[in-house]
């Protein structure tokens, strides 16, 4: 009963002691929070560090909540301890003795608990209650200044703010394109063959994954300027062999009998192509032999360039237009032999060989559709990063070339801005109307060349949009050329208009240009392309528009 009594006595004791102690500890943690504090400040004036303020802001209550919790959990007061304190009043050690035999029974045991119980009860009759003992006092104001220190510092201005908040802008910004990719996926046009679909579908999907680990937006248009690069480049290649098809197509435009087959190829109308079939069927029954043995050497001509966008396809397609030459040479040799001919055959290769036709006028619906698909979504990536790009620029940093004035991302983004909504129009054919030149105030033109010199000296200029015979009208056989003349007068020399004695006048050379006659494609293309380099070595044009001119030639190209 008596030890019961004593362990009462002491609990507050105990508690007194554990707060008072939880409250030293505590303090020494906020004093350990605002050093750290000062650290990440400190190393946030020298390193971009996000969110560093709040961060060595809460430092301060967690080290306080952290000296706490080891007191709670790890330190509890115990009553020999409590014992202890209350003893110290008196300078013996009554209670704590008593504590050592609280268990005993004997005489002396039970006068030696009633001595500590009149002790304790009086030491908790004159209990101080919060009294601050100096080392509490000590760490208070330790813990005050430390803080306050902490707070003066993390309210000064960073040198390094500005670069925080860019980097959290241009993450904010990744964050924005991968949305944005996501939206470039949703717009793959469902007309593309599954395995087209599946090419735009994984260059977006590594661009995608390119952009979730990019740290700065310039590693983010790295990656843009790859996923750009890939599908530019697809989009070429596409676009190649689209125009090989059509160079294809206006060979066979070429020929009387063929033209309409040709032309259903170049318009890419299914109709058009099964009634200039049935037109070439019904012709052929009315064909001397003289004239078959002619079509089937022509037909054996146009296999050795057939072209097909699927190169497997066109394979095939050479073969069956063999087939269909080697039958018809042979339709003929019986015909001039007088012997009897069966037209079944030769309308069976006649069948075969529309079907061929048929299935490459579908590759290039396709290949039509899989570049405008692919140009479209390298130029949304462009049209994606150039407003970084521009900002970057502005700041002085580094960027990829591709984002550079006249890069490809300015080009890409500047022919999409040209296309119509629909992309590239079935039949539409291909010519450019860009003119390159200098002098005379005009740098590029639409339909019209710039020309240099002025006063008496003829001027020497080089249009390019002015020549005929582009593959999307036409053909490369003969063509009519424009009116343009190049002189070979010394402009340097003009004195300005002759009045009386002033002005020396220099006699222009000879034009390589015929006014209204026809000449063969190759000869003029040469003369315009060679007038084109040299006006452009003359007056250099900027970077996007050489790479208009140095395409549109590329276009324009004879025929191999």
């Amino acid at each position: 009963m008596d030890g019961r009594r004593l362990l009462e006595l002491l609990k507050p004791v105990r508690l007194r002691l554990q707060w008072l102690r939880t409250i030293e500890t505590g303090l020494l943690g906020a004093v350990v929070g605002a050093a750290a504090g000062l650290l990440l400040t400190a190393a946030a004036w020298m390193l971009p560090v996000a969110y560093y303020r709040v961060t060595a802001a809460a430092l301060v209550p967690a080290g306080m909540m952290a000296g706490a919790l080891y007191v709670l959990l790890l330190r509890r007061v115990t009553p020999e301890t409590a014992a202890g304190t209350v003893d110290a009043s008196g300078g013996d050690d009554t209670v704590r003795t008593a504590l050592e035999y609280l268990r005993e029974d004997t005489p002396i045991a039970r006068m030696q608990r009633e001595g500590a119980i009149r002790y304790a009860e009086a030491y908790a009759a004159q209990m101080p209650k919060w009294e601050l003992s100096p080392l509490l006092r000590k760490r208070l104001w330790i813990a005050a200044a430390s803080v306050a220190v902490m707070v003066i510092a993390v309210a000064l201005p960073s040198p390094m703010d500005h670069v925080v908040a860019q980097r959290q802008e241009e993450a904010q910004w990744i964050d924005e394109q991968q949305q944005k990719v996501e939206e470039l996926k949703a717009d793959i046009p469902e007309e593309l063959t599954p395995e087209g679909k599946k090419t735009l579908e994984d260059s977006l999907n590594r661009l995608e994954e390119g952009l979730e680990q990019s740290k700065t937006a310039t590693e983010a248009l790295d990656e843009m300027e790859k996923a750009m690069k890939e599908l530019d480049g697809e989009a070429k290649e596409l676009e190649k062999k689209q125009v090989k098809a059509e160079q294809w197509a206006e060979r066979l435009k070429q020929e009387p009998m063929l033209k309409d087959v040709g032309e259903s190829l170049r318009q890419m109308d299914e109709n058009a192509l099964q009634k200039g079939m049935e037109q070439l069927r019904s012709q052929m029954l009315k064909l001397t032999p003289e004239q078959k043995q002619a079509l089937a050497e022509l037909l054996e001509k146009l296999a050795a360039s057939a072209s097909n966008p699927d190169a497997e396809k066109e394979k095939q397609l050479r073969e069956t237009m063999e087939r269909a030459a080697a039958e018809l040479k042979a339709n003929a040799k019986a015909s001039a032999e007088g012997a009897a001919v069966d037209p079944k055959q030769l309308e069976e290769q006649l069948k075969q060989l529309e079907q061929q036709l048929s299935e490459a006028l579908k590759q290039l619906q396709q290949n039509a559709a899989q570049h405008a698909a692919s140009a479209q979504q390298a130029a949304g990536i462009a049209q994606l990063g150039l407003p970084m790009a521009g900002q970057l620029a502005g700041q002085g940093a580094a960027l990829p070339s591709a984002w550079l004035p006249g890069g490809l991302a300015n080009a890409l983004a500047a022919a999409s801005g040209a296309a119509s909504p629909g992309g590239t129009q079935p039949g539409a054919g291909t010519q450019p109307g860009a003119g390159a030149g200098a002098g005379a105030g005009a740098g590029a033109g639409a339909g019209t060349g710039a020309g240099t010199g002025a006063g008496t000296g003829a001027g020497a200029g080089a249009g390019t949009g002015g020549l005929k015979g582009g593959f999307g009208s036409g053909h490369r056989n003969l063509v009519a050329t424009p009116r343009v003349f190049e002189g070979s007068g010394n402009i340097q020399s003009d004195q300005g208009p002759i009045t009386g004695g002033g002005g020396e006048l220099q006699k222009g050379g000879t034009s390589p240009m015929i006014d209204g006659t026809s000449r063969p494609y190759e000869e003029v293309f040469s003369e315009y392309e060679r007038e084109a380099k040299s006006a452009l070595d003359r007056h250099p044009l900027p970077q996007n528009m050489q790479n208009l001119v140095r395409d549109y030639f590329t276009e324009i190209q004879p025929n191999p």
